[in-house]
């Protein structure tokens, strides 16, 4: 379920299945969006200790990574700070 989003409509709405699958495997997917001038990326989310608790989508201007590797260790970089403020998911309902 999608819990912040910069489109408070989104809020709410379960994750989709694209979504869900895109990182099955526990590995961060990035595509490269041309049209839209960014690089669309989707990751596990673990709490702080590690365990999985979801996914984090987020979208990253081509100004902000110059490949997607870069991409992928911006996105990941920002996924570890955010999961050592989550203390277990059940926090992020509360």
């Amino acid at each position: 379920m999608i819990i912040a989003n910069g489109n408070t409509a989104r809020i709410g709405i379960p994750s989709s299945e694209g979504d869900l699958a895109a990182v099955r495997a526990g590995k961060t997917y990035c595509a490269r969006k041309e049209d839209g001038s960014f690089y669309n990326l989707k990751l596990p989310l673990k709490d702080a200790s590690g365990r999985p608790i979801g996914i984090l989508v987020m979208e990253l201007p081509f100004t902000s990574a110059p490949d997607e590797d870069h991409a992928i260790a911006k996105a990941e970089a920002i996924r570890d700070e955010l999961s050592l403020q989550i203390t277990d998911y059940r926090r992020l309902f509360q």
